[in-house]
């Protein structure tokens, strides 16, 4: 029997997820939670350069959904193998409204209970959040420089 697309979407996100290179999450949150539904256009216009900007860095990009019922938000998660200030105002540029930046580090351990959380409960209902067919989940820029041994290559240039 076949895989089913989000079971090979879900599979595929936690693999790259649970890579042991991520070092730091920003997350960006609309300041008004109801323009959230603007997120996938934000987020193209967020996205489309980024990785020619930082060419030495992946990152793993994913759009979440926080709340329950009619109080959900949608926000952008982007791990990275470095903490990135410059994504701050790359987001205040490119958003449409408003928004918040958070940066943490993220550890292995915060990788694993992510990945066992998306595992068991599955992944947000994004179709039915923004109205639309098909949501692309998450993407991965830089994607070449997650190949074994690419990222020490990386650093050694």
């Amino acid at each position: 029997m076949s895989e089913q697309s989000k079971d090979k979407t879900k599979r595929k996100y936690v693999k790259s997820l649970l890579m042991e290179i991520w070092t730091h999450q920003h997350s960006i949150f609309y300041k008004n939670p109801e323009h959230s539904h603007q997120l996938l256009e934000d987020a193209a216009r967020f996205k489309k350069g980024l990785g020619r900007k930082f060419p030495e860095q992946p990152f793993l990009i994913r759009v979440c959904l926080k709340g329950t019922g009619r109080a959900k938000q949608a926000w952008l998660s982007i791990i990275s193998t470095r903490k990135t200030d410059e994504l701050i105002k790359r987001a205040e540029e490119k958003f449409s409204s408003p928004v918040n930046v958070r940066i943490r580090t993220y550890s292995e351990t915060r990788a694993k209970q992510a990945a066992e959380t998306i595992k068991q409960k599955g992944p947000h209902d994004l179709k039915l959040f923004f109205s639309k067919d098909k949501v692309n989940r998450y993407s991965i820029l830089n994607e070449h420089l997650l190949l074994p041994n690419s990222a020490e290559q990386a650093e050694a240039e």
